[in-house]
Parts: C-alpha cells; sequence; structure tokens
C-alpha cells in the first residue's frame, strides 16, 4: 500500500477527498497519512518535520490559495504556498 500525503485535508475539497478515500478501490491501494502535528507549509523544518513523519511516496496538495485578489496582491506569498 502506497502512503499518500494530503494537505488541506481540513479544507473544503480535502474533506471530501477524505470521505472518497474510503472507497474500495482507493483504499486498496493507497493510505491517507496525516502528521500528528499541525504543520506550516512556508516553514521548512515544520514541513520536513511532516514529511519525516509520514514518510509518504506521494502529496496531494489541497492546501493552496485560491483567492484572486489575494494572489494579485502577493503573488509571492501564493507561490510559495501553491508551489
Amino acid at each position: 500500500m502506497k502512503r499518500l500525503l494530503v494537505t488541506g485535508h481540513t479544507g473544503f475539497v480535502g474533506r471530501h477527498v477524505l470521505a472518497v478515500a474510503s472507497v474500495a478501490k482507493f483504499a486498496a491501494r493507497w493510505e491517507i497519512c496525516i502528521p500528528a502535528a499541525e504543520y506550516d507549509l512556508l516553514e521548512p523544518a515544520s514541513l520536513e518535520k511532516a514529511i519525516d513523519e509520514v514518510r509518504p511516496e506521494a502529496v496531494l496538495h489541497l492546501a493552496g490559495l485560491t483567492f484572486v485578489p489575494d494572489s494579485i496582491r502577493d503573488p509571492e506569498k501564493t507561490i510559495q504556498v501553491n508551489v
């Protein structure tokens, strides 16, 4: 079984992904792994700790910023978070 780290698992899309993840075909191939402690995508040490804990084989990044006016005001932060 492959380990999958899902960022943004408490957001709108993330909650639905977790609900769908119980479907047999998906659950047979992937184990969704959520770090025990909260982590910050913009803090490399925090993110490294989460990845070391989970040791994922793949990441489903759902913690991106989506509000266009904010991305225009602060494009650097949007790129940091989304990429």
